[in-house]
């Protein structure tokens, strides 16, 4: 069975892993209180509850990062 498939939406209090333009991996969990910081920027977290794992959302800054769960898929039985 296959399970390499992207998790559903994201939800609140989902640890995450960002992703920016050069590879680089940022971990951060989807606290609704604050925006994520990032590189200069912020990140609203509204703007990433609800999107599926891969999804792009850009920073204050317009930056890209990639966004990806941070568990690890399970791994094929």
């Amino acid at each position: 069975m296959n399970t390499h498939y992207p998790k559903g939406p994201f939800q609140a209090d989902d640890a995450v892993v960002l992703l920016d333009r050069k590879d680089r991996e940022y971990l951060a969990r989807l606290d609704q209180r604050r925006a994520i910081a990032i590189r200069g920027g912020k990140i609203a977290v509204d703007d990433i509850i609800g999107r599926d794992e891969g999804s792009v959302v850009r920073s204050s800054m317009n930056e890209p990062f990639l966004v990806f769960s941070s568990q690890p898929a399970a791994a094929d039985s």
